[in-house]
């Protein structure tokens, strides 16, 4: 499958992913000279152990191809290190930041496999910023959890065998994969005014992104799973964008609120299930293709735009409100689709390839 090379993010539109992170890096850099403490450990079954205090926490991790670990305290951060000039790391690196605003960033070799099997990471309380590259070829899992706080988590340019897990607690966060791949992958936030985003990234078997309470942006840009592709978003005015997509089964899920589902040039082999709960909402697919595909949406004035898309069988169901449905589809082989209660506006722009019946459908 061809990915795409280039990317303008969504979530900061003068940036890419990783800079819109470094946005959130440079607010902590601004910080008067902080006192907290950290330690680290190379332990002798070849784990790198690192905590930290309750304490606002700065450091910079560096990890060779060779296991050798060097960790650099910033901004008045004191390290104390335990066998790093003696041990090499070859087992997993476990990281508990405790509570305070930290900054950890995490490296690793480049143009070579990292010498990990997993990475658990606890933010704890906090606004935090995690960033980790080039954890490549890691043979185990990878758990990333940020506790309440407006936290900002990225990883790039990493690979996990294993299943990738991501939460975050209560606040604003911003979590960023770029250039990732695992065996599983799910990401998870809390309340809060959230956003996700995804580059050239995804699963040899399935990928879940859902998000709670708040006013939620997803974009995902080259996503893929192998299997099934699921994001969720829950209650508020949520955005999720799909742009040069695939999966075998994709689900979009944008819950209650007047959403924007934004859908083009997905490839589902299966099928692809579009569902955006009651608000005003704004679906089109363009573009994109799928075996099966079905557009669902609650009470509300929604506008449902299907454009240039290949979709074997289509069913279509606008629920109650003045909705309007406009179809310059490309190629429908079978399927329905319904107005709904309301007095609903039907534009069909070509019907060459269309074998669709319309209902309850006024003008």
């Amino acid at each position: 499958m061809k990915r795409a090379t280039t990317h303008r993010s969504k979530l900061n539109r003068s940036s890419t992913l990783p800079q819109s992170i470094d946005l959130q890096v440079e607010r902590l850099e601004c910080r008067q000279m902080l006192a907290g403490h950290v330690l680290a450990i190379v332990t002798t079954a070849g784990d790198l152990i690192i905590e930290g205090d309750n304490a606002p926490n700065d450091i910079n991790i560096n990890i060779a191809a060779n296991g050798q670990v060097a960790i650099e305290g910033l901004t008045g951060t004191a390290v104390h290190p335990i066998n790093l000039d003696v041990s090499r790391l070859s087992g997993n690196i476990l990281i508990d930041m405790g509570g305070g605003n930290d900054l950890v960033t995490l490296y690793g070799p480049t143009n070579a496999n990292a010498p990990v099997r997993s990475m658990h990471v606890r933010l704890g309380a906090g606004d935090d910023v995690f960033t980790a590259d080039n954890i490549a070829g890691a043979s185990g899992s990878m758990e990333i959890v940020g506790g309440s706080g407006a936290d900002a988590i990225a990883v790039k340019y990493s690979s996990f065998r294993g299943k990738a897990t991501i939460s975050t607690g209560g606040g604003n966060d911003v979590v960023g994969l770029q250039e990732f791949n695992a065996s599983n992958i799910e990401i998870k936030t809390a309340s809060g005014d959230d956003e996700v985003e995804l580059v050239d990234t995804g699963s040899d078997n399935n990928l879940a992104i859902s998000t709670s309470s708040g006013n939620d942006e997803v974009v995902l840009d080259g996503a893929y799973a192998y299997a099934a592709l699921s994001v969720r978003t829950a209650g508020g005015n949520d955005s999720i964008s799909l742009e040069n997509c695939y999966a075998k089964y994709a689900t979009i899920n944008s819950g209650g609120g007047h959403d924007t589902l934004d859908i083009g040039a997905l490839t589902a082999g299966d099928s692809m299930k579009l569902i955006a709960g009651g608000g005003n909402d704004r679906v089109e697919i363009r573009s994109s293709e799928a075996a099966n595909s079905q557009v669902v949406t609650g009470g509300g004035s929604d506008e449902v735009t299907l454009l240039e898309s290949d979709l074997g069988s289509l069913s279509a169901n606008l629920g109650g409100g003045a909705d309007r449905l406009v179809s310059d589809v490309g190629v429908v082989a079978s399927g329905t689709a319904s107005g709904g209660g309301g007095v609903d506006e039907l534009d069909v722009r070509d019907d060459a390839n269309l074998d669709v019946e319309f209902r309850s459908f006024e003008s």
